[in-house]
């Protein structure tokens, strides 16, 4: 097999099972209106290469996944167009559920509140498992939490070393309490959410 006819895969693990697709659905990208502003947020830490990574939908990404062998990243994040992607993902393409990222950290939303109710509701119909993705914390939050640490220190803490872990265990219980989960409740937030 020449390099022209070689499948990306193969190029890069030196193998490519031409059955198998390879999805990443733990994509992150960010838009305008999603992003911290410079210096603040991830980007004080991250910089901004990484900055202009997130927001490359186009032919950077295309080659870093070409590079990869990842065949299709799923990318999504309005609550209505989410529902209808998570339906079309489920129903046309076989996926069994959908990762959500929270939005905690950019504008201090729980997925309790009543306009996520469409997504939740959706998940539910469709019976499928959702994946709630932490994220950093606001920079207010960070500043009381880790205040006086090390930035590595506190960059560790404030994510995979114990942030991430207490943000989603929130999210959870605050759906709990709020009886996301029970099917009366779920009616009356959706009532909420067309108002």
């Amino acid at each position: 097999m020449n390099e022209a006819s070689t499948p990306i895969g193969a190029r890069c693990y030196g193998w490519h099972n031409a059955e198998v697709r390879t999805i990443a659905l733990e994509e992150h990208f960010w838009t305008a209106e999603l992003a911290a502003p410079p210096g603040t947020g991830p980007l004080a830490t991250w910089g901004q290469r990484v900055d202009g990574q997130l927001r490359d939908l186009g032919r950077a990404r295309l080659a870093d996944m070409d590079a990869s062998g990842i065949d299709l990243q799923v990318i999504s994040h309005v609550a209505p167009a989410a529902a209808d992607e998570l339906e079309r993902a489920v129903r046309e393409l076989g996926l069994i559920g959908a990762l959500v990222n929270s939005t905690l950290g950019s504008n201090g939303a729980f997925l309790d509140e009543a306009r996520f109710a469409p997504l939740l509701d959706r998940f539910e119909r469709l019976d499928g498992p959702l994946y709630l993705h932490p994220a950093p914390p606001s920079k207010p939050l960070s500043d009381v939490l880790y205040r006086g640490l090390p930035p590595a220190v506190a960059g560790r803490l404030a994510t995979g070393a114990w942030g991430w872990h207490a943000e989603a265990g929130l999210h959870v219980l605050r759906m709990i309490a709020t009886g996301v989960f029970r099917p009366a409740s779920r009616a009356a937030a959706d009532r909420r959410a067309l108002r």
